[in-house]
């Protein structure tokens, strides 16, 4: 289905689409992290089409897999994962880049949004941990053979080859080559929309590539107003590696494609969204995500079985990015830091989100603390994460060291403001003790409780939390949805 799929715009010097040849030593790697002082790998091979992942990760993903209890169950295989979550971003990185330099409208062009950008790459994060898992269930499957009986590792490694080819190999590079091209378009969309005033119609321009799809060129050089209902359902890159793009113009407007509104000519799986209005660099309608969360092994893997009919969003679903963040090594944590501190209070911080909007500095001393061992790495990664929701939301946060004094242990400082973070999964029973030991114990004003789904437990606990603590500080509460509100009798969305 995927092979299909990938079949489209092909632009000469590119890898075929369908088959290809298994990855060899000789192939360039593509597992380390580019500096953001030095183009990456992919995106200096680019036009040349190589991406490809070293040989030595795809021989650990194996042995990982092989020697695992449950190789197809909640778990991403942290090599794998980090050397395609790399390539990915490097291309949002290349498309973000090099949308600057694109002549998609006469006026001069803007830098692209940090935050669309930081939104893409997390997507892509996403979707590399879904496609790897892909990977570990496809070769799970062949560990044994018809009789039952665990092959060995050199007959099973044969047998699952061709997997890694495909996936590692033309797969992977049209993935990447459409994720630059996806990325270019979603600043596009944005400049399109900031000049729509002065420029207020798009134009379908053909495809640059040597043999382009047939069910595109029907649209070329279609104007037609940005907010046309035509664009919400056919645009340049909702086809893997279409190399069709817009510009913007001041054109009169030409008739719209007789039946374009009906379906057999849409966008493919995965690219039917814009990302330029969503932040996500691929849509969940790819095959690689589970059509519902019912089916999804992450989802399944333990405190989620208890929630029913639950909406499927797995770009923020917290259960896949509990298995992303158990990808992240220990030692690597301050390096992503590099060239990010500065001296607050007398002592160094580490500056995580710099913007308008929001900002989060964390203590170098709270990570230092994290670096003990894998539970408190964890509960690290889950307060940073709550902290980034908050900093996002508009707040200036502190992630400050670990206090062992008692009355001073909350966690962080929310605008000044003495704060503790709860994520709760496993109900609302313990709601009530939470706000109790924050407010009483911990020295907290406000808590703040990350929720996975909004429910009549949760609400009915948030009201008689509200009721019995608002003398002593504020309850704020957010969803999957990131969107913080001060709880009170009446919620109010901050």
């Amino acid at each position: 289905m995927i092979d299909h799929l990938y079949y489209g715009d092909t632009a000469s010097p590119m890898p075929p689409h369908r088959g290809g040849s298994p990855v060899s030593p000789s192939q360039p790697s593509m597992a380390a992290k580019p500096s953001p002082s030095q183009p990456s790998l992919a995106a200096r091979n680019s036009v040349r089409g190589i991406v490809r992942i070293d040989p030595k990760v795809i021989e650990h993903h194996l042995r990982r897999i092989y020697e695992r209890e449950n190789p197809a169950g909640a778990w991403i295989e942290s090599g794998m994962y980090r050397a395609v979550r790399d390539i990915l971003e490097s291309a949002v990185d290349e498309g973000t880049s090099s949308s600057q330099q694109a002549a998609v409208s006469p006026l001069p062009s803007s830098s692209p949004s940090p935050d669309l950008a930081d939104a893409l790459k997390r997507s892509a994060d996403v979707f590399a941990a879904h496609k790897v898992h892909r990977i570990q269930q496809d070769m799970a499957r062949l560990l044994v053979d018809d009789q039952g009986n665990l092959r060995s590792f050199r007959e099973w490694r044969e047998l699952v080859t061709p997997i890694a080819a495909h996936q590692v190999g033309p797969w992977l590079q049209t993935e990447y080559s459409t994720a630059v091209l996806r990325a270019q378009q979603a600043v596009e969309w944005q400049q399109f929309e900031a000049e729509a005033d002065v420029l207020p119609n798009l134009r379908w321009v053909p495809s640059t590539a040597v043999h382009p799809g047939a069910d595109h060129q029907v649209f070329w050089n279609t104007i037609l107003p940005i907010h046309h209902p035509f664009w919400d359902q056919h645009r340049p890159g909702d086809r893997w590696n279409c190399h069709c793009s817009l510009e913007a113009t001041d054109e009169h407007p030409t008739a719209p494609p007789k039946g374009f509104e009906l379906r057999g000519n849409g966008p493919q799986p995965g690219l039917n969204e814009n990302p330029g209005k969503t932040g996500r660099l691929f849509a969940q309608s790819h095959p690689y995500f589970p059509q519902t969360c019912a089916q999804c092994a992450f989802y399944q893997g333990g405190i989620a079985s208890g929630f029913k009919n639950q909406e499927k969003d797995c770009q923020n679903c917290p259960f896949i990015q509990g298995c992303i963040n158990a990808t992240r090594p220990i030692d690597g944590l301050l390096a992503m830091y590099d060239g990010k501190t500065k001296t607050y209070k007398g002592e160094e911080w580490c500056i995580d989100i710099e913007s308008a909007n929001g900002n989060l500095m964390i203590a170098k001393k709270r990570i230092e603390q994290a670096k003990k061992g894998k539970t408190e790495m964890e509960k690290f990664l889950k307060e940073r994460e709550m902290s980034r929701v908050i900093a996002r939301n508009g707040h200036n946060v502190e992630y400050r060291e670990e206090s062992q004094v008692h009355g001073d242990t909350f966690d962080i400082f929310i605008d000044g403001i003495p704060a503790d973070l709860k994520k709760l999964t496993s109900g609302a029973g313990d709601l009530h003790k939470h706000c109790r030991k924050a407010f009483k114990d911990q020295g907290a004003k406000i808590v703040v409780f990350s929720l996975p789904e909004r429910n009549e437990d949760y609400s009915k606990a948030l009201s008689s939390a509200y009721n019995k603590y608002h003398h002593l500080g504020q309850i704020w509460v957010y969803y999957q949805d990131e969107s913080i509100e001060k709880y009170h009798n009446k919620k109010e969305t901050t």
